[in-house]
């Protein structure tokens, strides 16, 4: 339960609130405060572009319990919680809710952010992966970014394209604009069959209402063609081995060239078919893009091989089964992702 006079304290304000920290010894609690509601009865909430905004941003939140505090309005993603610049190390916020918060700048040393709510926050990545925990988080729900590059996406209104030519001055013009934010594309082309079927930018183990289980799926087809398999020295060549077998797996195929994105597109195409194809265009920081014998490569290829169970225990979404327990759960799941890893890259370190 919140202490009240820390929350009394922290409606000072920030400079306020960082002398207390400076002449008073206590660990702040705020644990289940609906901290929204809070500043907006007290009249503290401040506007940022006509957005209700929860003042923290330099705050000296070091130990600091948000352990199930709702950082929000009393209807989420009503209010934003500003923590830029604000130091958390060590700090609970397990089961918190930080939709939509700037957590720009924020130092997360140590931090405990396990099953906390990102969705729509505002996070360095590089930032965010210093926290203790962030089991059950769902960090890819948040906006990710690195220091000193610029969000994306810049938005572009679909055009059509009659001519190739129209095609490639569109696409130079928009790799203008990309590569000035530090940007790279890569590009998808979906023929009229993908808008036909509702599946356009679906992996193929994920067009149907099956709930396929790839990890699975991969094991049979190395069991059942073990010749075509025994040279592979990654999770990566055997994702790519199965896809030309043709297993549905979990990966979406894309392509550097924009000239192969448009041939697919156009692939099969009529002149009296009911649906368009498609270039989607795909802007990513460089920084993301990673070799192919990428330890980041790694651990996505065989989180992919993990089975039915571990996949959703790992991702911090609902357990397919009720007798799961995600604190048991957890630690065991890990340790089989770990040891996946460790097949083909026998140095990559357990960090839990």
């Amino acid at each position: 339960m919140a202490n009240p006079q820390h929350i009394a304290w922290l409606l000072e304000g920030v400079e306020a609130w960082n002398a207390w920290r400076q002449h008073e010894d206590f660990n702040p609690d705020f644990s289940g405060e609906k901290m929204g509601e809070t500043f907006i009865q007290a009249g503290k909430i401040k506007t940022m572009e006509g957005v209700p905004i929860i003042p923290l941003a330099g705050a000296d939140l070091s130990d600091a319990n948000f352990k199930g505090a709702d950082l929000t309005g009393n209807v989420r993603g009503f209010v934003k919680a500003d923590f830029s610049g604000a130091t958390l190390t060590r700090a609970d916020f397990s089961g918190a809710f930080l939709e939509n918060a700037n957590l720009a700048e924020v130092d997360f040393s140590d931090a405990d952010i396990r099953y906390a709510n990102l969705e729509g926050a505002t996070v360095e990545s590089d930032r965010l992966s210093r926290a203790r925990d962030l089991s059950g988080s769902q960090p890819w729900r948040a906006k990710l970014f690195s220091a000193g590059k610029s969000l994306f996406p810049i938005d572009f209104d679909p055009l059509d394209i009659a001519r190739v030519g129209n095609f490639i001055e569109t696409i130079q013009t928009r790799k203008t604009a990309y590569e000035q934010s530090q940007a790279v594309m890569y590009f998808r082309g979906e023929n009229q069959g993908y808008t036909q079927t509702g599946t356009s930018l679906m992996p193929s183990g994920m067009r149907d209402d099956r709930m396929h289980r790839p990890g699975e799926m991969l094991r049979d087809l190395i069991a059942r063609r073990p010749a075509d398999f025994s040279q592979a020295k990654s999770a990566l060549y055997l994702w790519m081995q199965a896809q030309h077998h043709g297993l549905p797996t979990p990966f979406l195929d894309i392509t550097s060239s924009p000239l192969v994105g448009l041939f697919f597109a156009c692939e099969g195409a009529q002149e009296d078919a009911q649906h368009d194809g498609y270039v989607h265009v795909f802007a990513t920081s460089k920084s993301l893009v990673k070799p192919f014998d990428s330890d980041s490569l790694s651990v996505i290829t065989n989180f992919a091989r993990l089975s039915f169970d571990d996949e959703p225990v790992l991702r911090g979404e609902r357990l397919p089964f009720p007798s799961l327990d995600v604190e048991t759960s957890y630690p065991e799941a890990m340790r089989r992702l770990y040891q996946l890893i460790q097949r083909e890259k026998p140095y990559f370190e357990n960090k839990d």
